[in-house]
């Protein structure tokens, strides 16, 4: 019989190349069923105290609220055109006003040239 090819006996420790790389594989099969607990930090990360952890929760909160808080405005609003019917009203208000002060200026250089014409 090779080598290789004998099983090892109970209760007695391997030795060589690769050593419990037998025993591990057993117990990685064994807990096949279970999940691996997920890592919540990357090795060598820093936990925050609870304060920090505290006011970090706060302000995902806050901005998950605000995040929502905008979907929504932007669903009920979104779809609507913005009344302009104010701003064209002011528009054309102030474009009479402006061809008013127009016609006014072109009077009173007429009248200012006429003047200085007869001193």
């Amino acid at each position: 019989m090779s080598r290789s090819a004998r099983k090892p006996e109970p209760g007695v420790t391997e030795q060589g190349f690769g050593t419990g790389l037998r025993a591990q594989l057993a117990l990685k099969r064994e807990g096949e069923g279970e999940p691996a607990p997920e890592l919540l930090l990357e090795p060598g990360a820093v936990a925050a105290d609870g304060d920090e952890l505290r006011m970090l929760r706060s302000d995902l909160e806050s901005a998950l609220a605000r995040e929502h808080a905008l979907r929504a405005e932007l669903e009920l609003g979104g779809n609507l055109a913005p009344d302009l019917s104010a701003l064209e009203q002011r528009l054309s208000e102030t474009q009479t006003l402006e061809r008013a002060l127009g016609e006014r200026e072109r009077r009173l250089t007429e009248e200012l040239n006429a003047f200085e014409a007869r001193q």
